[in-house]
């Protein structure tokens, strides 16, 4: 950080571009995290989704009911 009491003007141009370019830096860092986390949680929901429908029809298959805990089974009736 510059010592805004005693830097010049000339100095205080560069370091104010200096931090422009830096915000600049991290928010594109942000935004990139932001998107592949976003990415995660949509494929995190459709496999979690996708299991859910094989599970039920293996369940209804077995005439059982599947619990999705630590791969559970119980019998239907």
């Amino acid at each position: 950080m510059p010592d805004g009491a005693t830097i010049s003007m000339a100095r205080m141009g560069e370091a104010s571009d200096a931090f422009s370019a830096w915000r600049r830096e991290i928010r594109e860092a942000h935004e990139c995290r932001r998107l592949q986390f976003n990415a995660v949680v949509e494929r995190y929901n459709a496999v979690n989704q996708a299991w859910g429908v094989q599970l039920d029809a293996f369940c209804a298959r077995r005439d059982i009911r599947c619990e999705d805990r630590n791969g559970e089974q119980t019998p239907a009736n």
